[in-house]
C-alpha cells in the first residue's frame, strides 16, 4: 500500500500536477548536467544526513519509482497508472 501511494506521488510529481511548494522538494539530473546522460531524466535523489530522513518520501520516492515497470510509467492518467501497477503487482505474486 505505501509502495502504491509513493508511485501515485511519484506519477503527480513527473506529471507537474504536485502544488508548487512541494514541487520544489524535486529535481531531476537534468538541472545539473548540460549534456544528455543516461540518468538525465531520472530523479536526483539528495544526501541525507539522519535515518529519518532515509524514510521520507523524498528519498525512497525516486527508489520506488525506479521498480515500477517501464511500460507503467509511460501512462498518461493517474487511474489507469493506478490500475496498472496493482494488476502488475498481482500478477507477480
Amino acid at each position: 500500500m505505501y509502495e502504491l501511494e509513493t508511485a501515485k506521488f511519484r506519477f503527480d510529481c513527473i506529471h507537474k500536477t504536485l502544488p508548487k511548494p512541494l514541487m520544489e522538494h524535486f529535481t531531476l539530473y537534468t538541472a545539473y548536467h548540460d549534456h544528455n546522460t543516461r540518468q538525465s531524466h531520472a530523479p536526483h535523489v539528495k544526501k541525507r544526513r539522519t535515518c529519518l530522513a532515509s524514510n521520507s518520501i523524498l528519498h525512497q520516492g525516486p527508489a520506488i519509482w525506479g521498480n515500477v515497470h517501464p511500460k507503467v510509467k509511460n501512462i498518461a492518467t493517474q487511474k489507469l497508472f493506478v490500475r496498472s501497477v496493482k494488476s502488475v503487482y498481482i500478477d507477480s505474486l
